[in-house]
């Protein structure tokens, strides 16, 4: 049976960021705090690490199994993350 809790309808998430945007860097923490405080893993792009600090993520490529991937940035972003997860079986 699948898990009809709205908190838990995605168990991990990815996020992609836009590199060289500073507004990144502001909405990140509270999106983070947002997805844990319902219980979802958050894993992060290489970008989204360097911004956070290597040590406090859990870096991973952005298809490998996530329930949903956000992008955060603007179109080139959304573009990006398309491509990058265009390679993985993404539903």
């Amino acid at each position: 049976m699948p898990d009809t809790n709205p908190k838990r309808l995605f168990k991990r998430v990815g996020l992609i960021a836009k590199p060289g945007d500073g507004r990144v860097k502001s909405i990140l923490p509270p999106l983070i705090k947002l997805l844990q405080t319902r219980g979802v893993e958050v894993v992060f792009d290489d970008t989204c690490s360097k911004i956070l600090g290597s040590s406090a993520c859990d870096t991973v490529s952005p298809g490998d199994e996530n329930d949903l991937v956000i992008a955060i940035g603007g179109d080139g972003t959304l573009l990006r993350a398309a491509h990058e997860l265009s390679s993985y079986e993404v539903r």
